[in-house]
């Protein structure tokens, strides 16, 4: 397998949060209101505490997601992979008032993958171009992903992959740092549109992919995760019919 090199050795914190809190704010707008918002900052904050093995800050129900924000940084010295909670938060909301079929899901990550390559484009000018499907190198458009994925420094270190055929690509991650909100998304069934156990690394990967998919088209990315453990996860990527 391919090592993906990663300059850093951390995700950075900040990235994962303010993109998390635009994302919210768009779903809010677009899809739930303010009520949205609420459970959000509710999951969040109640997952923070408890891997920090603390109470909820008094007060903290009239947050508002600056407070949250600045809540999750002033801990992370005690908790490095803090930034899950918002995660965490994002999808335990949707799958609360959507239910737990990961449809609203995949329209919010998509809306985060577009929001991110809007600011990459200003930065470097350069953004996805939509193809004909017959034209699509998944290798060349997954390594290209990864290589956005790592200029915000959200891409794990410790990653590998490899191009198993011309639709499908697998990865292996080393003691990922999204493992752990991927567990608590394991424990409260909170899954994939097609039904599937959640990577969260993966998720972002395919939303991004699938902005270079043409408008109508009968084939979409997805993820089947197929090891999950402390140590190292193992995922296959794949082009294929809706």
């Amino acid at each position: 397998m391919e090592r993906i090199e990663t300059p850093y050795n951390e995700i950075d914190f900040h990235t994962i949060l303010d993109i998390g809190i635009a994302n919210v704010k768009i779903v809010e707008e677009k899809l739930f209101g303010p009520v949205y918002t609420r459970f959000v900052k509710k999951f969040a904050l109640e997952f923070a505490a408890k891997k920090l093995g603390d109470t909820l800050p008094e007060g903290s129900e009239e947050w508002d997601l600056s407070q949250v924000k600045n809540y999750l940084k002033s801990n992370i010295e005690q908790y490095p992979h803090i930034f899950g909670a918002l995660m965490y938060g994002m999808a335990r909301a949707e799958a609360y008032l959507a239910g737990s079929s990961g449809v609203v899901r995949r329209i919010t990550v998509n809306e985060m993958a577009k929001a991110m390559n809007k600011k990459l484009e200003s930065i470097n000018k350069q953004g996805n171009t939509r193809q004909d499907i017959s034209s699509i190198d998944i290798g060349s458009e997954f390594k290209q992903v990864v290589n956005k994925l790592t200029i915000f420094k959200t891409m794990p270190p410790g990653a590998s992959y490899s191009v198993m055929d011309a639709s499908t690509v697998k990865m292996e991650v080393d003691n990922c740092p999204y493992s752990e909100v991927c567990k608590a998304f394991h424990t409260e069934k909170v899954v994939t549109y097609s039904r599937a156990h959640v990577c969260s690394i993966a998720t972002m990967i395919c939303a991004y992919l699938a902005l270079g998919i043409p408008s109508g088209s009968d084939y979409d990315y997805d993820y089947n995760l197929d090891e999950f453990t402390n140590t190292k996860c193992k995922v296959r990527i794949m082009l294929k019919e809706r």
